[in-house]
């Protein structure tokens, strides 16, 4: 058989007409001795080649796991890191998917990636309540199996033959009435929520976005008066607080700021003031524009109750903050 080399590696024709490239990738196993070989089996010397590189970058970057021995707790994150890089994803979708990964691995961690099985799937499915979040990490398990199966890590995904579930319907978005909005205001007037309230009314902002912008990002003094949204207040799966990017690139934006808006902000910018005088031995300068009366970030879970405490005294159902990012989409569309 006719062997020809074509840098690292060598390439040669298998007896059904496809190529073979095998290829030492440094180090030696540790039993016999002998340097670490890979080999692989494709259709053309360029997909030999392409194999190659991959399987070479992924030993470089410390993503390369043997497939016959390794477990899902070492395989799953390793591909999410690997797979995050070549697609250039963001910062927060990796932290995300590391903690739906982690989540899974309390349950399938210790099974070998080869052994994984439809049994396992649903074992998965059925250790938490049915949601959406429960399904999301079946979806992630899912894209990653498909993947190793792309790969030739496993022979065949073992969600091929696995009816997956569906997520829970999500209810229809709710949104106040315009006759309903005064009462709202008027009952949340002059509390620390108030102006938050107001403010996401009018510039239709998610809250997490709100609460992350800093008065660098508000731009007042403007023709067009504007801020810039760059970032969000997130919470973790895990319950870790911080601040992460924007949640998708559209989300990365410059929201344009009425009259009435740059006087509710430059409002809010007195009571921070008038605030931090209050409580400035524990106060802690960020520069936030809705900060929590320690000046940090204010999480949306407190902020929400705090909320909800008014509503209750006054007697009017509690709404949502993500409701007024609907009830500023129907007015504006009206």
């Amino acid at each position: 058989m006719k062997r020809r080399r074509y840098g690292v590696g060598t390439i040669t024709d298998t007896p059904n007409g496809k190529k073979k490239i095998e290829f030492s990738y440094g180090g030696s196993n540790p039993v016999t001795g002998r340097k670490n070989r890979k080999r692989f089996v494709r259709d053309t010397k360029a997909e030999c080649f392409a194999a190659r590189d991959e399987f070479l970058a992924s030993v470089k970057a410390g993503t390369h796991l043997e497939s016959a021995t390794v477990k899902l707790k070492e395989w799953l994150p390793a591909s999410i890191r690997n797979h995050v890089m070549k697609k250039n994803l963001r910062t927060s979708t990796l932290e995300r998917d590391l903690e739906r990964a982690a989540l899974i691995n309390n349950v399938l961690g210790n099974v070998r990636l080869i052994d994984l099985k439809e049994n396992h799937l649903e074992q998965l499915f059925q250790s938490a309540h049915y949601s959406g979040e429960n399904v999301r990490r079946l979806r992630l398990l899912k894209q990653h199996c498909e993947l190793a199966e792309k790969k030739k890590l496993i022979a065949r995904t073992p969600f091929a033959g696995y009816e997956m579930p569906v997520a829970p319907k999500t209810k229809e978005a709710e949104f106040l009435q315009a006759e309903e909005i005064p009462q709202y205001i008027e009952v949340l007037k002059g509390s620390r929520v108030g102006l938050l309230f107001q403010f996401l009314l009018a510039s239709g902002l998610r809250y997490g976005e709100a609460a992350a912008l800093t008065w660098e990002d508000c731009f007042l003094e403007e023709e067009v008066p504007y801020v810039h949204v760059n970032k969000s207040l997130t919470r973790s799966n895990t319950g870790h607080l911080y601040i992460g990017e924007a949640k998708t690139e559209k989300s990365n934006r410059y929201v344009d700021l009425s009259t009435k808006t740059v006087a509710l902000l430059e409002r809010q910018r007195e009571a921070v003031t008038a605030e931090r005088l209050v409580t400035d031995s524990y106060w802690h300068e960020n520069n936030i524009v809705f900060p929590s009366e320690a000046g940090t970030y204010w999480d949306n879970g407190n902020a929400r109750r705090y909320m909800y405490k008014r509503f209750k005294a006054a007697g009017v159902p509690s709404v949502k903050f993500h409701t007024l990012r609907h009830t500023h989409i129907s007015h504006a569309l009206e």
